[in-house]
């Protein structure tokens, strides 16, 4: 089921809460892209949907932010207004390509341009604190 978190017109206020909907139960993939229908957008979201187990095994939601348009939260879809807000909070340009991982604090805890480095990624949820507690109690 796919819900809007906030209008879609271009006059709309960005929905500045939406990373807050998910603090302490998932941690981000925030993806960044000019357009989602450019080579490297989307060669890099396959890349990623190739090992969507092992990104839901870590509680792992992917937000598809493109610079101007609609994107998705999860199921949430994204208006562009919160677009254009989330490239400002993280200080990304437009035409930037980048992934920003987020941790269920809230905080910034890996940024990558260019190509997605999954193993990088992953070492990095690995070894958050409670990534390790989940891990204990998962017995994963």
């Amino acid at each position: 089921m796919i819900r809007a978190v906030e209008g879609l017109g271009p006059a709309d206020e960005p929905d500045r809460g939406v990373l807050e909907r998910f603090r302490h139960r998932q941690r981000l993939l925030l993806v960044f892209a000019a357009s989602f229908e450019d080579g490297l957008a989307e060669a890099e979201l396959g890349h990623l949907s190739g090992h969507r187990l092992e990104l839901v095994r870590r509680d792992v939601t992917l937000v598809l932010v493109p610079a101007d348009g609609l994107g998705r939260a999860g199921d949430e879809v994204i208006g562009p207004a919160t677009c254009r807000w989330l490239h400002e909070r993280f200080g990304l340009e437009a035409s930037q390509f980048a992934l920003v991982l987020v941790g269920k604090d809230g905080t910034e805890k890996l940024r990558q341009t260019g190509r997605a480095d999954l193993a990088e990624i992953l070492a990095a949820i690995d070894a958050m604190p409670m990534r390790q507690q989940e891990i204990r109690q998962r017995g994963q």
